[in-house]
């Protein structure tokens, strides 16, 4: 076919050929320009997401250790408290004593006799 003179048929069917090759490459070339996009968007929106569970998790940080700083501050006003009552008892116990030494004082129960 190389040694036979070229026609205006075959020119002009090499042509179409050739554009319709170039035309699959530029869609080709879209296609992948495409790919890309996508590709990258998804990789920003995993980045989004991974930033977003980052946030959360240190919002549930902090908020796991504020708990436990006011457990921590409830039982110590606790065992404060505790500590106020065995005090308070510990002078009602004495005051009632020196009550008892003064005047004899003793609580007595009432009572009432039925009718």
């Amino acid at each position: 076919m190389a040694s036979e003179p070229r026609t205006a048929n075959s020119l002009s069917t090499e042509l179409n050929i050739r554009r319709y090759e170039m035309k699959l490459e530029s869609d080709e070339i879209k296609h992948k320009r495409n790919l890309c996009v996508l590709e990258t968007k998804r990789i920003r929106e995993e980045r989004e997401l991974n930033e977003e569970i980052d946030e959360e998790k240190k919002i549930e940080k902090k908020r796991a250790k504020r708990e436990k700083e006011s457990k921590k501050e409830m039982k110590k006003l606790e065992k404060e408290n505790r500590k106020l009552e065995k005090e308070n008892r510990k002078l009602e116990r004495e005051r009632d004593k020196e009550m008892g030494k003064k005047g004899n004082y003793k609580p007595r129960t009432s009572f009432c006799w039925a009718i």
